[in-house]
């Protein structure tokens, strides 16, 4: 559980998209079962728990990233918004899925959404998940 000091120093930091990338892949390397909810935890556990920009890239070193090009700096709302993007549209394809498919998925959503439609499509389905329940 992330205390509330902590989340706001999270929070008030910007993310670089290679960065938010690094944070994805962590998550997905910890946890390694197909379930969004727990890959998507990970994430921002990883991001609670590795602050350094150079620490967390150092982590996916091994995947070329060099295909990323967008310069976005991401806030803490929109790095989750596209991570629920990314791993909702994975688990979706009922197929296994690499990193790779990661990288894939994340430069199709920065396509397809900017930063803030990418949070408020976040947010309309947190609501209508809310809603269903």
């Amino acid at each position: 559980m992330i205390k509330k000091k902590d989340f706001e120093k999270i929070n008030c930091k910007k993310y670089s998209v290679k960065e938010a990338f690094a944070y994805y892949v962590m998550g997905f390397r910890n946890v390694k079962n197909e379930n969004y909810k727990s890959v998507f935890m990970e994430v921002i556990e990883n991001i609670h728990n590795i602050p350094n920009k150079n620490e967390a890239l150092e982590q996916i070193k091994d995947i070329d990233i060099s295909a990323i090009e967008n310069n976005w700096n991401l806030s803490l709302q929109q790095v989750v918004a596209y991570a629920y993007i990314i791993f909702d549209s994975l688990i979706k394809s009922n197929k296994k899925f690499s990193e790779h498919d990661i990288l894939w998925q994340f430069e199709c959503a920065m396509k397809l959404y900017s930063p803030n439609n990418a949070v408020e499509f976040f947010e309309k389905k947190l609501y209508e998940l809310n809603v269903e329940n």
